[in-house]
């Protein structure tokens, strides 16, 4: 569950970044009339989205508890991708230990010696 809930914070951040760039064109182009303030807010709001999804995938690398992760699950469901974000919080201990590479193929070329 962790590989899927980085797959969807990363679709999330791309969503964030084609966001920002769309606000900005809209701001720099004159077009926002009397909405300057409101797309100025939106434009924001992405980056936002956008810095909080750097930090989940940062925090998802190196978290050994899932309670380490509750915060930043809420902020990037919030912020940055809705499934990601439920994915972090449904995410138990077992999730996040690393994986250890399986030492049956080392006793095997030992044993052959």
């Amino acid at each position: 569950m962790k590989k899927a809930s980085k797959v969807f914070i990363v679709m999330g951040i791309v969503y964030q970044i084609i966001m920002s760039i769309m606000y900005f064109a809209i701001l720099m182009s004159g077009n926002a009339g009397n909405k300057e303030g409101v797309v100025v807010f939106l434009w924001f709001i992405s980056l936002t989205g956008f810095i909080v999804g750097l930090i989940a995938l940062s925090k998802l690398k190196d978290a050994k508890k899932a309670a380490d992760l509750k915060l930043t699950a809420i902020l990037t469901l919030l912020f940055c991708n809705l499934i990601g974000g439920i994915l972090m919080l449904c995410l138990s201990d077992g999730d996040l230990k690393p994986v250890k590479k399986d030492d049956s193929e080392d006793t095997d070329e030992q044993d052959d010696e």
